[in-house]
C-alpha cells in the first residue's frame, strides 16, 4: 500500500493523472487558505472530477490567456492538464501544467475521471 493511499489528498497531483492529457470541465474558482503560512491560494473545482486544483501562477496566466482575466468567465469552460517536471528548489519536480490552447469538451472516458 502507498503512503498516499493512507492520507488521501482532495487535490490534484501530478501522479493523478497517470501521464495522460486530461480535459476538465471548470466549475468554480474560490480563494482557500493553504500551506503552513495559510495564504489565500486560487482552486478550481470541475464538473467531472471530486479533486481540486491549486491554481499556481503559471496556470492561472494560461487559463486567463485562453478565457479571459475574469474569472467568472472560465465556469464551463474546458482545460487540459497534463504533468510534467519543472525547476523547483534547485531540483526537478513533478508539477501539472495547463495546456497552452483551448481544450475540446471532455470525450467520453473522459467524463467520469478516477480523481
Amino acid at each position: 500500500m502507498k503512503l498516499t493511499d493512507l492520507y488521501p489528498s482532495r487535490y490534484l497531483k501530478a501522479e493523478d493523472i497517470k501521464g495522460k492529457d486530461r480535459t476538465l470541465t471548470i466549475k468554480g474558482i474560490t480563494m482557500e487558505p493553504l500551506g503552513q503560512e495559510k495564504d489565500e491560494k486560487p482552486v478550481l473545482t470541475f464538473t467531472n472530477s471530486d479533486k481540486q486544483l491549486v491554481l499556481n501562477k503559471t496556470n492561472g496566466l494560461v487559463v486567463a490567456s485562453l478565457y479571459g482575466e475574469d474569472t467568472d468567465a472560465w465556469i464551463g469552460k474546458h482545460i487540459t492538464i497534463f504533468a510534467t517536471r519543472v525547476p523547483f528548489g534547485g531540483k526537478l519536480v513533478d508539477s501539472i501544467r495547463v495546456r497552452e490552447r483551448a481544450a475540446a469538451a471532455p470525450t467520453a472516458g473522459d467524463e467520469d475521471l478516477p480523481f
